[in-house]
């Protein structure tokens, strides 16, 4: 009875270690990531957005880019700008682009914003293209 007993906790705690963690779903935000540099959006999309509304910052911009590559560009925004107010680099810039390249009223203010808060983050893009030196 010892040996079972002992044999199931150390088998537990295997399944609890995180190479196993993706089985529980506490892994979302590993896999959103591998499964988007695999080029596998589908995958990482379902991923992303499990990780995205526990306001993992990261996740957040997967998912934007993953929504702006199908064209579902008010998706992207959202999430882009999630991930912004938590301090991303990558989504602020991805918002500086967007609006850099856009037709919408204010873009180019909103683009110099997005950069300019980049640039805030020791972004060197941000910086360059915001125009404003790095402190």
């Amino acid at each position: 009875m010892l040996k079972e007993t002992l044999l199931f906790v150390i088998g537990f705690i295997g399944l609890c270690s995180p190479s196993y963690a993706f089985l529980f779903g506490s892994n979302e935000a590993k896999l959103c990531k591998d499964a988007y540099n695999r080029s596998e959006f589908a995958v990482a999309e379902v991923s992303c957005l499990k990780a995205a509304n526990k306001d993992d910052s990261s996740s957040q911009y997967y998912l934007g880019e993953i929504y702006l590559k199908n064209n579902k560009k008010e998706d992207a925004i959202a999430y882009f700008e999630k991930a912004a107010s938590s301090g991303s680099e990558d989504a602020l810039l991805a918002l500086g682009a967007y609006y850099e390249q856009s037709t919408v009223p204010d873009a180019s203010e909103k683009a110099i914003f997005y950069y300019e808060r980049a640039c805030q983050l020791k972004a060197i893009k941000g910086c360059e293209r915001g125009s404003h030196p790095l402190n």
